[in-house]
């Protein structure tokens, strides 16, 4: 149960890293070739959410996902994930994720289960929020800003951007929303639609910075979980 619980996150997670990590344009197939066609001002918010993000000690979001695929009913869930320097941890379905140096568990709590797998590569963590919004991964994407929406509080920009090389074949167009209020910048929202007709709407309701959390916190600690069926499958 707990290799299937796995695999279907293996997958979602999949999609999360398409929905964040290759942005596309609706703003014509073939009008821009490389990231230097970007919008100054699309880069520069997406720079400073980058910023406010990787500065931080450690971070925490909730969210909401809804996963539309073609002949499927539509997947809804909440999930939460926390940050810290290269661990992770998240929560959903039931099913915790703990990522750091020494591997990866997933525990299962209604069949008191974990699988161990060995620690993942580096395109893992572009999965990871702090790498969500870093410019360095998306070296083949152009971004523009198709609407600023004004609140009393503060504006939403709405970001599309536009993959180019490869990055075409994946990807039809994704959306991300970002609010700014002087120096808080977050991320709110990101919606996908891939060349497969998957569509993938993210909400983050929640964004926090600088909780203080503990390195234990990141390490699954079996004994905290009476008579835990443990599968380890690191080589």
């Amino acid at each position: 149960m707990v290799l299937l619980l796995s695999m279907y996150m293996s997958d979602m997670k999949r999609y999360l890293l398409l929905i964040f990590c290759m942005p596309m344009s609706l703003l014509g197939q073939n009008q821009y070739t490389s990231s230097a066609d970007s919008d100054p001002e699309a880069i520069e918010i997406l720079s400073k959410l980058a910023q406010r993000i990787n500065e931080a000690d450690d971070l925490s979001l909730d969210i909401d996902i809804h996963f539309d695929a073609p002949g499927q009913d539509r997947i809804s869930q909440k999930a939460s994930v926390q940050e810290k320097g290269s661990l992770m941890r998240s929560d959903a379905m039931g099913v915790e994720t703990y990522s750091n140096e020494k591997g990866k568990w997933v525990y299962n709590a209604d069949a008191n289960e974990v699988e161990i797998s060995d620690p993942e590569d580096g395109s893992d963590f572009l999965s990871t929020p702090s790498q969500l919004v870093s410019l360095e991964n998306y070296p083949d994407f152009v971004f523009a800003i198709e609407d600023i929406i004004s609140q009393k509080d503060g504006a939403v920009y709405q970001l599309v951007g536009k993959p180019t090389g490869d990055a075409m074949e994946t990807l039809s167009f994704v959306k991300l929303e970002i609010f700014e209020k002087g120096d808080i910048v977050e991320l709110k929202s990101v919606r996908t639609l891939d060349k497969s007709g998957t569509n993938i709407f993210i909400e983050i309701s929640l964004m926090k910075l600088n909780l203080g959390l503990e390195d234990d916190y990141f390490y699954f600690d079996p004994t905290a979980f009476p008579d835990v069926h443990i599968e380890d499958l690191r080589f």
